[in-house]
């Protein structure tokens, strides 16, 4: 509920960043590409206010693209907006990252909704002006969109539309950011359509 622990990851994923971009050589810009689902939508968030404390020396070294799969912050977001003025909740805290450098950004919200006794209210955060920004609805209901391709074709057919369509957009989008990422011999028609397109 309260997302912990995240933070803690972040300053990890930054001080291996602060490593990279002060080793000797070349000054040669970092890549980060991030995929979050639900929670690690928020984490992936939270990362990018981390990296925007780099020093300025840094920071303009790093090139950032998020794709957030249906980012939940496991709190009320009508509350968070409302009643924590001092932004202490993980949903306030991830609902403006206009001050960060986010090269691109996916965001994708399956049409779907869980129970609201779920807390499953997505975030829709303010991104920077200069962010390649796609925000989108999918198929699907949250986590359910995420499953293995070719198990779900041949265990749950119902669920391979949904399926499908979330990877072929994470792939293509990840392809555009130039990490390639292949999903074997079921996905592969995907694979390939996600990497011409």
């Amino acid at each position: 509920l309260f997302a912990a622990g995240l933070a803690a990851q972040c300053d990890v994923v930054v001080k291996r960043a602060r490593q990279i971009l002060s080793a000797h050589g070349a000054p040669l810009p970092l890549v980060i590409n991030v995929l979050g689902l639900s929670r690690g939508g928020i984490a992936a968030l939270l990362l990018a206010k981390a990296l925007a404390r780099l020093p300025r020396a840094l920071a303009p070294r790093v090139e950032l693209s998020l794709c957030l799969f249906d980012p939940v912050p496991g709190n009320g977001i009508t509350s968070a907006r409302w009643l924590d003025v001092l932004g202490l909740s993980t949903a306030r805290s991830v609902m403006d990252v206009s001050h960060c450098s986010i090269a691109r950004c996916l965001a994708l919200y399956p049409h779907e909704p869980l129970p609201a006794l779920a807390f499953h209210a997505p975030v829709l955060p303010r991104y920077p002006a200069r962010c390649a920004l796609v925000e989108d609805a999918t198929l699907g209901c949250h986590q359910g969109a995420l499953y293995p391709v070719g198990t779900v074709k041949q265990h749950a057919p119902e669920l391979y539309p949904a399926c499908a369509l979330a990877a072929a957009r994470i792939c293509r989008f990840f392809a555009e950011c130039g990490t390639r990422l292949h999903f074997g011999r079921e996905l592969a028609p995907l694979d390939d359509a996600a990497a011409l397109a």
